[in-house]
C-alpha cells in the first residue's frame, strides 16, 4: 500500500490517489471536514470510507468510478438478461397486487 498524502489529495482529489492508499480513520475524517461531508464521528472506518467517497461523488469531486473503491467484486454482478442473478419482479408484483385485491374483498 502506498503512503497517502492528504494535503495533495485535498488540493486535487482523484480516484488514483485513493486507490491502493492506506488511509487512517483520522484521514477520512479530515477529508470529510474539509469537503463539508456530514458524518457521524462514531462510524467505523469502513463505513466512514463509504460515506466520504459517496459524498465526494455526490459533490462531483470524484468520478462515478470511485464507487469501485467501496464496492466488493460480488456486488458488481451485472443484471444481464438470462443471468441467474436477475430477478423477475413482474410476477411478484402481480401476486402482491392480487393478494391486496383479495384482502380488500
Amino acid at each position: 500500500m502506498s503512503r497517502f498524502d492528504i494535503t495533495d489529495f485535498i488540493a486535487n482529489p482523484t480516484v488514483d490517489k485513493l486507490e491502493g492508499a492506506d488511509l487512517r480513520k483520522a484521514d477520512w475524517k479530515t477529508i470529510a471536514d474539509h469537503f463539508e461531508i456530514p458524518i457521524s464521528r462514531s462510524l467505523r472506518k469502513d463505513r466512514l470510507k463509504e460515506v466520504v467517497i459517496q459524498g465526494l461523488i455526490s459533490s462531483e469531486l470524484l468520478s462515478d468510478e470511485a464507487v469501485r473503491l467501496i464496492t466488493s467484486p460480488g456486488d458488481l454482478i451485472e443484471n444481464v438478461v438470462g443471468s441467474p442473478f436477475q430477478l423477475d419482479t413482474t410476477e411478484t408484483v402481480s401476486v402482491e397486487a392480487k393478494t391486496l385485491v383479495d384482502l380488500e374483498r
